[in-house]
């Protein structure tokens, strides 16, 4: 007989004085093709067989309502010595005789009783003098004998005198090794930690030490799990339902529903159990009752199911490619103990995107292709397998990684195992999961998932996670398109049964268009639509209590959440509405030619893909230097760059971030970084503005501004298709900070220079500002406006520009506002003309603050024809 839960534990721990027993396959249905009447074997069957085979001449059993028996006659007769010392005495063949004659006449003799020689059970005997009987056979050296405690944990706990039991089972731990006998103790424990809390309470300490103390390598005892039935059972149980029931058995189909039925590690009682409930037994019956942990869809096979996805077709493509690579790899290969193909994958993209749906299907194919057991999926996060203490890590990963043993072990985050801020428990965790990754390669898949950048730093931070993840085993899963955001959102609703107008159809695909232009890295991509949905389903709910309406209404625009209805009215302007918009601003001629060139540019290399299907464009995003004195509209300019980016489409959201020295760099060694990588992502999709950045380029000792470049500079790289970069300040200072480092020469590669404006622009820039807030301006005002502008723009060297006319309309409105309320307090709201309140005199216009000492006013030459003046303002008014 052979029953592989059974034999090959008992072989690998041959020798052993003690045998401990535990698991599901205790109380379990064994199966062979050795019995040819279809018996069901129990566990104390099987043992006598098996250690029949072993060569064990004697096998006894203990239990602890039999006492001591036997299933065999042939340990029967080996239990009495050959003088019958041992043999118990049958009473009830007592003889008696009175006696006749002598001093004793008339009294009753008894004669002694003699010993059986039938078969005589003991299971009437005290447990003293059980442990004493199986002492003595446990001492026997001459007959191998094998001794069998049935529900150990009753038996040892409610012996009569547990001081005489453990004293002799410790005398059985010291038997010479010429004594080849063995004791089995059968635990009803299902599993270690089960086993673990019966032996607290055990009475005898080499028992209770044996299973408690894990560092012991058991010398002379062995722990044994007995499982649920291997591959050969099976066939012998699906023969035996064959022959017993009326359930009819494909036999194309016996192979792999037994491979299938063997990894699912239940036993074969549940076996029998389920198969009570149908009629066939075939692969699509066994899909249908989903009697695989693989199985999500008992209609569809993963291969199926995986077609079936939205979108994904690159993924799809590469797992078929993996898929028959790994299946003709492990078909020839020469040494199948020793040859496993590498199915370790890397997931990058971000949520939503179908990471785990896709994991879980992988499990489903490589398990039905038979490269693994079981095939189901165990879901983890990389914070779950990092503990607070020494040595807390690694049993939190070894317990996650046992559970998905010839599975999908799916690792979400994975990146925090090597995060400083882990305290160095995160390396613990991957050290463990190198040892897993090399050594268990045919039982177990791990798939390590996370953000696309945070994911490439991770497995580059060790060598032999880089090793063990080949660069073909990386698949990104990027987002979803607005057309199958819009099918992922349609299949929702269709699932919770609602139905929709077109008007909603259409308002719905806008809003997702929005969201899809507007999104960044933590973009919930399907998981949105789903919280989309339920949302819808909520407010509809609420419309038709309200409004008494039937429950079958049509979902309609008034249901489509608060947050994403200005997304209806909002539409991105095309490019030559921001062109307009750039072309109403004072001046800079240079300027406006070079952004109408950028735009120009990427319009042809659209059209030209359009036109040639072939053609590759090279024309992306383009990082620039933004020289010239402040207030020359570098920071608007670069506001509608991003504007401009993100109508063409080359930028998500094409919003700015405006920083500074201080918003980049801090005070303490690694700090820096960290703040500049905050910013980064804030501008990322759209405009990261740097003013005053030679700032950091500050050539002091304990200076961290390089720290801040660097890190620049890096993520200019790493960002190139979602990242401008707009670096600004004056002229020759900017020059020396390009100059300085080699990575922004190479990556700056337009700069654009924003001359002063005239004292002419000056004044259009002061006739824009008032005409936006409904000022009016007198010539007498424009008139002494320009002289102020034109002194100032003359004496200062470092002038401000359009920032200086802004500072003028201020200081301006703030005279305006006193000089009106004053005339209030005095004259009260009746005497006020309305125009009155908005139209500047030239006393609210003040005179520079340089100019109020007399004699310098006179020696500046602040006193200019009354002709000159008048002629430059007639020409602003036009």
């Amino acid at each position: 007989m052979m029953i592989a839960r059974i034999r090959q534990p008992l072989k690998q721990n041959r020798g052993k004085r003690f045998f401990i027993l535990y698991g599901a396959g205790i109380e379990d249905l064994f199966f062979t093709s050795s019995h040819s009447n279809n018996f069901e074997l129990t566990i104390e069957n099987v043992l006598l067989e098996e250690l029949k085979d072993e060569g064990f001449e004697r096998v006894i059993f203990t239990s602890p309502h039999r006492s001591i028996f036997f299933l065999d006659n042939e340990s029967e007769k080996l239990s009495w010595p050959r003088n019958n010392a041992m043999r118990p005495i049958d009473h009830s063949k007592n003889q008696m005789q009175y006696l006749d004659n002598g001093p004793l006449a008339t009294m009753l003799l008894f004669k002694p009783a003699v010993r059986v020689t039938s078969q005589t059970p003991l299971e009437s005997m005290g447990d003293v003098v059980a442990i004493r009987f199986l002492d003595a056979i446990m001492k026997d050296e001459t007959i191998k004998s094998a001794v069998i405690f049935l529900q150990a944990e009753s038996s040892l706990n409610s012996f009569e005198s547990p001081r005489i039991l453990s004293g002799l089972i410790g005398e059985w731990a010291r038997l010479p090794s010429n004594n080849k006998n063995t004791c089995f103790l059968l635990f009803a424990a299902g599993n270690h930690d089960q086993l673990t809390k019966i032996a607290n309470s055990l009475s005898v300490p080499e028992l209770r030490n044996s299973i408690l103390d894990k560092s012991d390598k058991g010398g002379n005892h062995a722990i044994i799990q007995i499982g649920s039935p291997e591959y050969e059972e099976i066939l012998c149980l699906i023969n035996y339902v064959q022959k017993t029931t009326v359930i009819q058995v494909n036999p194309d189909d016996i192979n792999k529903i037994s491979h299938w039925m063997v990894a699912e590690g239940i036993s074969a009682r549940q076996w029998i159990d389920r198969f009570r409930s149908i009629q066939n037994l075939d692969l699509q019956t066994f899909r249908k009752q989903r009697w695989s942990k693989a199985f999500q869809d008992g209609e569809i096979s993963g291969e199926e199911r995986l077609n079936s996805l939205i979108g994904l077709h690159e993924i799809k493509n590469r797992i078929h490619e993996l898929t028959a690579w790994l299946l003709v790899s492990s078909e020839r290969k020469t040494n199948p103990q020793t040859y496993h193909p590498t199915m370790h994958m890397i997931f990058t993209g971000n949520p939503g995107t179908g990471k785990t749906t896709v994991a879980r299907i992988i499990g489903e194919i490589f398990h039905d292709i038979g490269l693994l057991r079981k095939g189901h999926l165990v879901e983890a996060k990389g914070s779950d397998l990092v503990a607070d203490h020494v040595g807390g890590t690694a049993i939190k990963t070894d317990n996650l990684i046992n559970q998905a043993i010839d599975g999908v072990l799916f690792i979400d985050e994975a990146y925090v195992l090597t995060e400083t801020e882990r305290g160095g428990f995160g390396q613990e965790a991957v050290d463990t999961l190198l040892s897993y990754l090399e050594n268990y390669r045919g039982k177990l898949v791990i798939i390590l998932a996370g953000y696309p950048e945070r994911m490439r730093r991770f497995i580059h931070s060790n060598p032999g996670l880089a090793r063990r993840f080949p660069e073909d085993n990386i698949f990104h899963f990027p987002d979803y398109t607005t057309q199958e955001l819009w099918v992922i959102l349609d299949h929702i609703l269709r699932e919770m049964g609602l139905t929709y107008t077109s008007e909603t159809e259409e308002a719905l695909k806008k809003v997702i268009g929005r969201l899809h232009i507007l999104r960044d890295e933590s973009f919930g991509n399907a998981g949105e639509m789903r919280n989309l949905a339920e949302t819808l389903d909520r407010r509809r709910a609420a419309r038709i209590k309200q409004k008494g309406e039937s429950f079958d209404t049509p979902l309609c625009a008034e249901d489509i959440p608060d947050k994403y209805c200005h997304f209806l009215t909002q539409a991105v302007p095309g490019p030559e509405i921001i062109l307009s918009e750039m072309n109403n601003l004072v001046g800079l001629k240079n300027v406006k030619e070079n952004l109408r060139n950028l735009v120009i540019r990427a319009q042809y290399e659209n059209l030209r893909v359009k036109v040639d299907s072939n053609y590759t464009t090279n024309t992306g995003l383009q990082h620039m230097v933004f020289e010239g004195n402040p207030g020359t509209g570098k920071t608007t300019v670069a506001r509608l760059l991003g504007k401009i980016y993100h109508s063409l489409g080359l930028l998500r959201k094409g919003h700015l971030v405006e920083v500074s020295r201080s918003d980049l760099v801090a005070g303490h060694v690694g700090q820096t970084a960290l703040k500049t990588k905050e910013k980064i992502k804030e501008a990322l999709d759209g405009i990261l503005f740097v003013d005053e950045a030679y700032s950091l380029n500050q050539a002091t000792g304990n200076d961290f501004g390089h720290e801040a470049i660097d890190t620049l500079v890096k993520s200019m790289e790493d960002y190139r298709h979602r990242l401008v970069v707009v670096v600004a300040g004056y002229p020759r200072q900017m020059a020396e900070f390009i100059a300085s480092n080699p990575g922004l020469s190479s990556r700056f590669a337009v700069i654009i220079h924003f001359p002063d404006f005239s004292a002419r622009e000056l004044m259009e820039i002061l006739i824009n500002l008032a005409r936006s807030e409904k000022y009016s301006l007198t010539p007498q005002v424009l008139e002494e406006a320009y002289r102020y502008l034109e002194f100032t723009w003359q004496a200062q060297d470092n002038y401000g520009n359009a920032r200086a006319v802004r500072n003028l309309f201020d200081g301006m409105k703030a005279a305006l506002a006193a000089r009106i309320m004053n005339r209030i307090m005095r004259e009260g709201n009746g005497a006020l003309d309305p125009g009155e309140m908005v139209r500047f005199t030239t006393g609210d216009i003040p005179r520079p603050a340089f100019l109020r000492i007399p004699e310098i006013a006179q020696s500046s030459g602040y006193v200019h024809s009354c002709q000159s003046r008048q002629h430059a303002v007639q020409q602003c008014h036009r």
